[in-house]
């Protein structure tokens, strides 16, 4: 018996019979349409000779479709056709991609879009000289992308959207000649972008979001001349965005987002003064909104969110022609500009703004000022001052996108992106790119399938947001929460047509922490139209739960239409973990208790007033008060929440500042926040006065301040945390911390200091002295590139003095002796300590523990020791063995000695030094031996012994070891590293 393949397939051959002498399309195309129906599974072309394919009438070519659909035909002469086009969109065909449309020598066009179709790509598809266009947009497609496929000359558009496709873009793609689509993003490939991609010059639209790359974004983009949309957001590659993209003037609409890896400077957008749309979130872009912004004609948006941008906005930003704009969740602060108030949608939440007159209004978009700190440190922000008292609640519970109430859950149906209860509230930010079906609604209801069960009603409406909703509860009760999170997929189906091939992803924060990554309804619950309840333990400390909702670039964006993508929950439910309504004792014995603290309160604040513990002198906030911090501003809740509220697990060091902590911010930054010390010596003013001017310079050789937090008598600094700790740490830490440099990482290094210090003196605006240079405060990034840290004791050089005169600071053992004697200070005292780092470096030896044969104190000593006896190379680490080379160890041992020098003017600059570590310059032929540790006070004073630290004679106060900055790493995090070095 004839299965019922066959038996169509039968029937449909014997109806080719009947026309195919008459036919104008050539026999051969007629059998590779015949398999082509089978393969795909189409089974409603007529194929028994009563419509020929070339007249392109129904059933074969419906040309009332947009674009048409079917099979189309081209006549090359009177008597003979081709098939030129196969365009079935939205047909929900479940076969696989046919081999045997090789067999159409002229097919120009493949458009299988939001299909059901599975298998791989067919690599016989590469011998196809006429094909333009291939698109497979949603579909189940696996497998790599063929080789081949860089042999189809003439292709111009590859779309290959939101399917499952993985491996490497073959290099071979680089090779065509004519594309100008390539349209890969919402798949599963991997790998670095080929260099041979950079050939490319033909493109003009650019997209591989939602991927699984590796490797930075190459600097080859601006070699596509012609480019005029590029997206890469979620793609997997890291930063930074490249600088240099002058030459890509056809560029208007960039959507770059969530990269991974290093900060970026701000790319240069002038090339062009005309926009459709810019999209930079998520980029780690660092320092001020450059004034070109304010130039720019951006005809739908400009997004900025969630960067390091600081300082303020341009004054001119919104009077040119601009869309929407968002610069949600910066560092930026200032009042906003007059040009930007009432002009359409603009986000500036979640900053530091200050507001001029009244308060905002909360529910509108022009600007929308939620959550800034109006410049405050107290914690307040706008829009979250609800009007009741804390502990009047202990829970609530929210049908969210529904106009039902549903037991306890209330009705959330505001179509705003602001709404504030009596305990409860949300806010959320984004635009849907493409709104086709559903516009930029941030509600969904359900229709046709209905979820059964008891809480069915929760799940049949949703709230969205295109990028970031926050659920928030105030006026609760402190203590242990249960938050209960309900979710149900119900924009996709479950059959098998294209619009069951979504995939929303997101991610879930609860009070700051990232709880859920790559959250999945679809595969949670499993399936579509499955509720499933996300559970989780919160601790509310200041009367506020926080629970948000982000979209960070993953999941499909165009299925089953554009703009169904982003958060999505269905109902939330946040219960006190142990309190009880009515429990607790009585209102009189509770007005009773309140007297007596009161009481005792008025008799602790009289006597501490007497003692003189109150006052100006030990309040930290009026203090700080006032301070111009040229840096981001944290609140005490948003370092809480990224250390886990200061988990001793996260705690990564302890200086004389006090510890220091690795912590997560919302946006997955690592930060190392340091946190001072009630018992700190250092000076709270002048501390954060030169922390704030040191946050203005910004290299890469320096260690990058994120802001800082001041909240009653908290200080918290927050810098970018790197992975590697401190050179110390990696040269003569623990044994198990110690890491392998070979020479030429010890001499990158070097330069890299060299390199940071010479920005310091001589080209940043500010000429900074660090005073504090040494191995514990030079950290190592993950690719262990130096950087600079720790600036608490740095002075501003002003150039029209020939030194400062000041107290002294410093670790004994790195400091000039000049400066260590007379407190007379010069950028020459850095280079001094330099030079000692540098000997440390090549010995991997720490300055303050050397005694070689008890003939010498320090490792200065024992390098010109070393140095008399023509035996430099003895100074080499041994774990070096034999693997280095000799001159360049040579001449940096040879720089470190000229670096230290007993006479200053002696000393080289620091860009000199560069010069000659990079092989530039050649080292001076003379080296003086004057160099001595400091505290030595005749040259000859150098063997062990020799030297009494109580007797050495200074002209300016001594402050020894002991007012060192602190370092942000230590060597080992246990307080005997710091008793050690004389903390």
């Amino acid at each position: 018996m004839l299965s019922a393949s066959r038996l169509i397939a039968l029937i449909w051959f014997l109806g080719f019979a009947n026309y195919v002498a008459s036919a104008c399309l050539p026999a051969q195309e007629l059998e590779a349409l015949l398999a082509v129906a089978l393969t795909l599974g189409k089974m409603d072309w007529n194929l028994d000779g009563v419509v020929d394919p070339c007249t392109n009438e129904v059933p074969w070519w419906d040309s009332s479709v947009e674009d048409g659909k079917g099979v189309n035909c081209t006549f090359t002469n009177e008597t003979t056709c081709h098939v030129t086009q196969i365009i079935l969109k939205t047909d929900n065909l479940s076969g696989s991609l046919p081999k045997e449309l090789a067999g159409l020598p002229f097919l120009e066009v493949i458009d299988l879009a939001r299909n059901y179709l599975s298998g791989t790509l067919p690599p016989e598809w590469g011998s196809m000289k006429s094909l333009r266009k291939i698109s497979l947009l949603g579909n189940r497609l696996t497998g790599p992308i063929p080789r081949e496929y860089g042999n189809i000359t003439a292709l111009d558009d590859l779309t290959l959207e939101a399917n499952q496709f993985t491996g490497n873009i073959p290099g071979e793609i680089g090779d065509l000649p004519r594309i100008t689509r390539l349209l890969l993003n919402s798949n599963n490939f991997t790998g670095e972008l080929s260099p041979n991609l950079a050939k490319l010059t033909t493109l003009d639209n650019f997209r591989i979001s939602d991927n699984n790359f590796t490797g930075s974004i190459p600097n080859y983009i601006q070699n596509w001349i012609d480019i005029k949309r590029m997206e890469i957001q979620a793609s997997g590659l890291s930063g930074p965005i490249p600088s240099n993209l002058t030459s890509l003037t056809k560029l208007t609409d960039l959507r770059i987002s969530d990269l991974n890896g290093d900060q970026s400077d701000f790319p240069n957008l002038a090339i062009s003064t005309s926009w459709e749309q810019v999209i930079l979130r998520s980029c780690n872009i660092v320092g001020e909104i450059p004034p070109f912004i304010a130039q720019l004609t951006i005809e739908k948006s400009l997004d900025l969110s969630f960067n390091k941008l600081t300082g303020q906005i341009p004054g001119d930003l919104g009077r040119q022609k601009v869309g929407d704009i968002y610069l949600t969740g910066n560092f930026l602060n200032g009042t906003v500009p007059p040009s930007m108030k009432d002009k359409g949608n603009i986000d500036l939440s979640y900053n530091n703004f200050t507001l001029v007159g009244s308060e905002p209004r909360c529910a509108t978009n022009s600007p929308n000022l939620f959550a800034n700190s109006n410049g405050n440190t107290s914690g307040t922000h706008y829009c979250i001052n609800p009007r009741c008292m804390p502990n009047d609640f202990y829970s609530f519970y929210i049908n969210c996108g529904s106009q039902e109430k549903v037991g306890k859950y209330e009705v959330d149906y505001s179509t705003g992106n602001f709404y504030q209860g009596k305990n409860w509230g949300f806010f959320s930010t984004g635009k849907f790119w493409n709104p086709e079906t559903y516009g930029n609604s941030l509600v969904f209801a359900s229709g046709g399938s209905s979820i059964s069960g008891p809480d069915s009603k929760l799940y049949s409406a949703a709230r969205l947001s295109p990028l970031s909703l926050t659920y928030y509860g105030f006026c609760l009760r402190n203590g242990n929460y249960k938050v209960n999170l309900h979710f149900a997929e119900i924009m996709f189906t479950n059959d098998t047509t294209y619009r069951s091939l979504g995939r929303r992803v997101f991610d879930i924060y609860i009070q700051g922490k990232l709880v859920e990554e790559n959250f999945n309804i679809e595969n949670e619950a499993p399936g579509v139209y499955n509720p499933i309840t996300s559970s989780h333990d919160a601790i509310v400390g200041d009367h506020t739960l926080e629970i948000r909702f982000y979209w960070a670039g993953k999941g499909t964006t165009a299925l089953p239409e554009r703009s169904v993508y982003g958060p999505l929950i269905s109902a939330i439910s946040v219960v006190h973990a142990t309190y009880k309504p009515g429990s607790g004792i009585s209102t009189g014995a509770r007005v009773g208790i309140a007297i007596a603290a009161i009481v005792a309160l008025v008799l602790l604040v009289g006597i501490l007033r007497l003692k003189g513990c109150l006052g100006g002198k030990h309040s930290m906030y009026h203090d700080l008060k006032g301070l111009d911090l040229r840096t981001g501003s944290f609140t005490l809740r948003q370092i809480r929440a990224a250390t886990n509220n200061f988990d001793p697990a996260n705690k990564i060091g302890e200086g004389g500042f006090g510890p220091v902590y690795k912590g997560v911010l919302l946006d997955k930054t690592i930060i190392a926040v340091k946190q001072l010390s009630s018992k700190s010596k250092q000076g709270n003013r002048e501390f954060v006065n030169e922390i704030g001017m040191i946050s203005a310079l910004q290299h890469p050789h320096l260690v990058k301040l994120y802001g800082c937090c001041i909240e009653g008598n908290q200080l918290l600094l927050v810098y970018e945390y790197l992975e590697n700790n401190s050179l110390a740490r990696a040269l003569f830490g623990p044994e198990e911390h110690q890491l392998h440099l070979d020479w030429p990482m010890r001499q990158n290094i070097c330069i890299g200091i060299a390199r940071g210090l010479a920005y310091l003196h001589e080209e940043s605006r500010l000429k900074i002295v660090h005073r504090d240079i040494k191995a514990t405060n030079v950290l190592l990034d993950k690719n262990l590139v130096p950087k600079i840290s720790d600036f608490g004791l740095a002075k501003l050089d002003e150039e029209d003095n020939t030194h400062i005169s000041t107290r002294i600071a410093g670790t004994f053992g790195y400091m000039a002796p000049e400066y260590a004697m007379r407190g007379y200070l010069t950028d020459k005292a850095d280079v001094y300590s330099f030079g000692v780092v540098v000997l440390e470096i090549v010995s991997g030896r720490s300055n303050s523990s050397i005694k070689p044969k008890e003939d010498s104190f320090y490792l200065l000593d024992w390098a010109n020791s070393l140095k008399a006896r023509g035996n430099l190379l003895e100074l080499v680490d041994r774990r070096l063995e034999s693997s280095f080379n000799k001159e360049e160890i040579t001449r940096a041992i040879n720089v470190a000695l000229i670096c230290t020098n007993v006479v200053a003017a002696e000393r080289p600059s620091m860009s000199t030094v560069v010069s000659i570590l990079e092989g530039k310059d050649g080292v001076p032929k003379f080296v003086s031996n004057s160099s001595i540790s400091v505290g030595k006070t005749r040259p000859d004073e150098v063997e062990m012994g020799a030297f009494d630290s109580e007797g050495v004679s200074m002209d300016a106060p001594w402050s020894g070891s002991s007012t060192s900055a602190p370092d942000l790493y230590p060597v080992a995090i246990d307080t005997n590293y710091w008793e050690k070095r004389g903390f």
